[in-house]
């Protein structure tokens, strides 16, 4: 995350060509022009051994760094039109795996005036005059490439996407809400046989905990040309206002002007998908290995390194720095997955047990924390928690959840399947140091199952949990609801059903008495 004034400076994220890069480049291109299958969506097949190191330090900078890249000198005054554009696609091929822009399936496109009428929605935006508010494209990675400056105007704005989101959580929380539920969208005109001209979509989500806007406000705003799409309230033109009002700050988004090969390169984020159990045995099944990275925004699935051992019921948790830690599920260990590199590291040490159904949380300090569970041997519930370090790949046991549990009837357990959450979003200052904890059963080895009505809060700064419960009603299996921060600032907590709970539990935890 960052705002205008902490990438002031264009020298820290322009990258200039040598004139051995830019030799580089055309030999590739001009080669794999010249072959008889001119393919170049794989390294091999655009080799840039001098370029190929600094490539990966973009690649870097776009995962865990400021998620942008601004590459100046490629050789378009050198090659032709369509040594250009395979000169350009053996580029991206170094940075990922392409995939279409539109229906057609097009993995280039031309942003130019094409002087048709702006005035129809079928008609895509970047092929007329008209300006393209701050929005987000369809791909992980997004490279644009300048072959000739605009007569007027034809700057590119950045802002980012965490920046954006913690400006409206400062000022109107209850709007993001409203950006988590379905928006209509237009088609564009691209629907298929028998598909509406609509969809529906939330702006915004959350992965893991982290916010992820797609967001084009025209594709929005053409949906109203339908009429059996509703019409938008004025919460949510409010809440599309608000975002594009912030993202047009001067003090929010960076400004750059384009010169013939500039390369502008963006990242917009996606999910990993880990193991998996195929057994239908929920205690001791063995898993999978196999790892998937799913696009929300082209609706894609791509494979990626498998996990070094099956697992299943597992816990994830994506880092800040963008790596992402597996813990259990049916094995001791934990992986770190590097998307880098796509490669997994494993731990230096072991749980005491085979365990599933933990969840784990990035603290505000770096480290992970890992709580409770089920031991995949036997079926009984833990109480246990347990820090993990990056650095070191090490577990370190923490305090006992067991004081904090209570089930209906009273006694003080472990437990699974309960809910847990970090109270407050990404940005915020309190993020990773309160964790909540509610409901859940504990599983005895003998007897039966109890349901659990308990809620804690563990307090990662003085390393304790303390009690906020009981709920009024046992969950176990249950759904609920991290609601945001209120407009008092405030998080809420939604818990409903589960078991053989019919009934709803509602939360609102005070910061002033958090702090």
């Amino acid at each position: 995350m960052w705002r205008a004034a902490d990438v002031a400076d264009p020298t820290t994220w322009t990258f200039e060509l040598t004139e051995d890069h830019r030799r580089e480049i055309v030999a590739a291109a001009r080669s794999a022009s010249t072959s008889a299958t001119p393919s170049v969506t794989e390294p091999a097949s655009f080799p840039l051994p001098t370029l190929g190191p600094e490539i990966a330090r973009w690649t870097a900078e776009l995962a865990h760094g400021r998620a942008f890249q601004l590459v100046r000198g490629f050789p378009v005054d050198e090659l032709d039109p369509d040594e250009t554009r395979t000169a350009f696609l053996g580029l991206g091929s170094h940075l990922g795996v392409p995939v279409g822009q539109n229906r057609s399936g097009e993995i280039l496109t031309d942003i130019r005036d094409e002087r048709l009428p702006a005035e129809e929605p079928h008609v895509r935006r970047y092929r007329t005059r008209l300006r393209q508010d701050f929005h987000t494209d369809g791909a992980d990675i997004v490279g644009l490439l300048c072959l000739h400056t605009a007569l007027r105007g034809g700057e590119s704005r950045i802002a980012s996407a965490g920046a954006v989101y913690n400006a409206l959580l400062e000022s109107r929380p209850d709007l993001l809400e409203v950006l988590h539920r379905p928006f209509h969208w237009d088609r564009q005109g691209e629907e298929a046989p028998g598909e509406q001209p609509w969809f529906e979509l939330p702006p915004l989500s959350e992965v893991d905990g982290t916010p992820r806007f797609f967001y084009l406000g025209w594709y929005i705003r053409d949906a109203q040309r339908h009429p059996e799409v509703p019409r938008l309230t004025d919460e949510q033109l409010e809440a599309m206002e608000l975002l594009e009002a912030i993202a047009n700050d001067p003090a929010v988004h960076v400004e750059m002007d384009f010169r013939p090969g500039d390369v502008q390169l963006l990242n917009n984020g996606r999910i990993l998908i880990t193991g998996g159990n195929t057994t239908g045995n929920n205690l001791n099944g063995t898993g999978v290995t196999a790892v998937d990275i799913y696009d929300p925004v082209t609706n894609s699935f791509s494979p990626a390194a498998p996990l070094h051992s099956a697992r299943a019921l597992h816990a994830q948790v994506t880092l800040s720095d963008g790596r992402v830690l597996v813990i259990g599920g049916a094995q001791r260990d934990a992986e770190l997955y590097d998307p880098l590199t796509d490669t997994w590291s494993v731990s230096a040490n072991l749980l005491p047990t085979t365990l599933k159904d933990m969840k784990a949380f990035e603290l505000y300090n770096g480290r992970v924390f890992i709580a409770a569970g089920q031991n995949t041997v036997d079926g009984v519930t833990t109480d246990a928690t347990w820090f993990f370090d990056i650095g070191t790949m090490q577990f370190t046991p923490g305090p006992s959840m067991a004081g904090f549990n209570s089930a209906a009837s009273g006694p003080q357990i472990g437990s699974s399947d309960y809910s847990a959450f970090d109270l407050f979003p990404v940005g915020h200052s309190l993020r990773g140091r309160y964790l909540l904890f509610a409901g859940g059963e504990h599983d005895p080895l003998v007897g039966p199952d109890v349901e659990l009505n308990s809620a804690s809060i563990f307090d990662a700064q003085q390393n304790r949990f303390f009690n906020v419960g009981p709920m009024p009603f046992t969950h176990d299996d249950h759904t609920e609801s991290l609601l945001q921060i209120n407009a008092a600032g405030n998080p809420e907590v939604l818990v409903f059903g589960g078991g053989q709970s019919q009934g709803t539990s509602r939360f609102e935890f005070l910061v002033s008495s958090l702090t």
